[in-house]
């Protein structure tokens, strides 16, 4: 986090502002250490190397971080021989990743240094050196085979590789050899937010890109400026990036801080162009103000995250304090730095006494509460488990009911159908003996029918003769 405030804070000296040296260069060896370091040795550089300086530098900004992690690794093997230390595969990946998020911001501004220019007299000159001419084949050919690959690789290719890493295992971010290759990119952001240090590499990145690229352009730049920490400070209340509360609002305060910064710096800025000086030095000293606040809060936080982990004796810190204010009495009298030197052991006792006694009060009663809540607990458990099993009886009792009913309707639907078919039969049958009957009475009615007609004719045929 003060790595990332110092890389933001070295955009001030681009302003074109007229800062003391001492505060620039400050700044600008905190912000960009490497950088600093190959400007201090261009003397060294161009009788190193037999082409243009501005080339040198690059080439050497390359080569420093490889020898930087190279003389860490061979500390650290001996350190491993001699048993000062166990091998840990973590070391060599956190460290790769650190040189990378530490210089990178160094050697994307160089190379945009090298692949713009400045217009002066009508010609373009390079901004890393004005000294040579930009529009040169000799320098596109540089610009297209060693700068454009770089700012490839360094924007695009490894970010791409970490954010591959990081999504390709985002289900898996608790497990032991993802932490061993990654952990340094999301151990302290939450789940949610693991690819957080991805976002500050790119804010990082495009507000240097921006910052050389507008060199010229002041007030572009600081819009430009503001408007991407603007976005960052959006992100930032949006997932809450950090496991700790109190990370994620110091976050939100230091981007704050840098946002004042800019428009701060971009009005001493006009103010230097219009001749209102009136309001340069009380811009000055707000960001003096801000900036000193700020950097105290990260730095008396680091100091007592180390404490905490070096697990130093309190009483020897308690000493030290005390001997700082017997030999400087007028610290006592600035009221944050009185606060940090204040003697704490009489206060960590008072917390001792009184974590004591709630101890002593609290104890019992919690320890009734506990024994409540359990027999509470049982007995909610033994009644919900008997209104189940007097649930379960009168389900199987329900059950049983509907089967005895079910079983009575078919038995009454059997004997119902049974006397339905019997009296049907019956029915049928009296209706045949019936028609036999009638048939049998029908058929004798004919044939005395018949005889009778045979015996009429017969008597007619009789009287007939007879007449």
């Amino acid at each position: 986090m003060l790595t990332n405030y110092l890389q933001v804070m070295t955009s001030i000296a681009t302003f074109k502002l007229k800062l003391p040296i001492e505060f620039q260069s400050t700044i600008n060896t905190a912000g960009s250490p490497v950088q600093t370091m190959t400007y201090s040795m261009d003397c060294f550089l161009s009788n190193l190397f037999l082409f243009e300086i501005q080339y040198a530098r690059m080439i050497w900004q390359i080569i420093m971080p490889f020898v930087y992690i190279s003389f860490f690794f061979t500390c650290y093997l001996l350190a491993i021989k001699l048993k000062f230390t166990s091998y840990n595969k973590s070391v060599i990946t956190t460290t790769i990743i650190y040189m990378y998020i530490y210089l990178q911001t160094s050697l994307v501004g160089g190379f945009a240094q090298i692949i713009s220019y400045r217009n002066i007299s009508g010609y373009q000159w390079i901004q890393a050196n004005v000294a040579q001419r930009f529009d040169t084949n000799y320098h596109y050919q540089w610009i297209l085979k060693f700068c454009t690959p770089m700012i490839i690789i360094l924007f695009i290719v490894i970010p791409s590789y970490f954010l591959h890493g990081l999504s390709s295992n985002s289900k898996n971010l608790d497990k032991n050899y993802v932490k061993l290759q990654w952990g340094y990119l999301y151990n302290e952001y939450t789940k949610q937010a693991y690819f957080w240090e991805l976002i500050k590499i790119a804010q990082k990145q495009l507000m240097m890109i921006c910052l050389i690229y507008y060199d010229d352009y002041v007030i572009l730049k600081a819009t430009m400026i503001a408007l991407i920490i603007g976005i960052y400070l959006e992100l930032s209340l949006k997932y809450k990036p950090y496991n700790c509360n109190n990370l994620n609002m110091l976050d939100c305060q230091i981007m704050n801080v840098c946002l004042a910064t800019i428009l701060l710096a971009s009005g001493i800025y006009v103010s230097e162009q219009t001749n209102v000086f009136e309001v340069k030095i009380p811009y000055f000293v707000l960001i003096t103000i801000i900036n000193v606040f700020i950097t105290y809060i990260l730095i008396s936080k680091i100091v007592v995250e180390y404490l905490k982990k070096a697990g130093l004796n309190i009483e020897r810190i308690e000493k030290i304090k005390q001997t700082i204010r017997k030999l400087l009495p007028f610290l006592n009298q600035i009221p944050f730095i009185s606060k940090l030197l204040q003697d704490r052991r009489e206060q960590r006792k008072r917390i001792v006494q009184l974590y004591t006694k709630l101890k002593q009060f609290l104890l019992p009663q919690a320890k009734e509460i506990i024994a409540f809540k359990a027999s509470k607990l049982k007995q909610d458990s033994q009644r919900n488990l008997e209104q189940q099993i007097l649930s379960n009886q009168l389900s199987l009792n329900h059950a049983k009911d509907q089967e005895f009913l079910f079983r009575e309707s078919m038995k009454q639907s059997s004997l119902n159908t049974s006397k339905h078919i019997l009296e049907s039969t019956v029915a049928d049958k009296i209706n045949l003996k019936r028609n036999e009957q009638w048939r049998v009475k029908y058929g004798l009615n004919q044939k005395k029918l018949t005889q009778t007609q045979i015996t009429s004719k017969d008597k007619i045929i009789k009287d007939n003769e007879e007449q």
